[in-house]
């Protein structure tokens, strides 16, 4: 069991607060493609902030994740500004929370570049 910060998840489309209850949830499409993870389990690149928020490591820390035939590719999209930039867009940063107040529902489109 993980030992997370318990923070209310805000109603879907709100402002998100970075409670992390989308990521708890399982891992999005790119965690699936980039990553290989698995649906069903906690998302390999969720970080907690030391203020118990949590982050995006895809967004926040690309190179720490991908692997090293993926970050070559990615240099080709003019670096990893572009490719946090498209990993922004794609989980729809700025839009409110993105997870369905019920039934839980994760959602996002695979970019044509990934």
């Amino acid at each position: 069991m993980n030992d997370f910060p318990i923070i209310q998840k805000p109603p879907y489309r709100s402002p998100c607060n970075r409670c992390g209850e989308c990521c708890k949830a399982g891992p999005c499409d790119l965690a699936t493609d980039f990553l290989q993870a698995d649906d069903g389990e906690l998302c390999p690149a969720l970080e907690v902030e030391s203020d118990g928020r949590f982050s995006c490591g895809l967004f926040k820390r690309p190179i720490h994740y991908i692997n090293p035939q993926l970050a070559a590719e990615a240099e080709t999209i003019n670096g990893w500004t572009d490719f946090t930039a498209k990993v922004a867009e794609v989980l729809g940063f700025g839009q409110g929370c993105s997870m369905e107040d019920e039934p839980r529902v994760l959602s996002c489109k695979i970019p044509e570049w990934a």
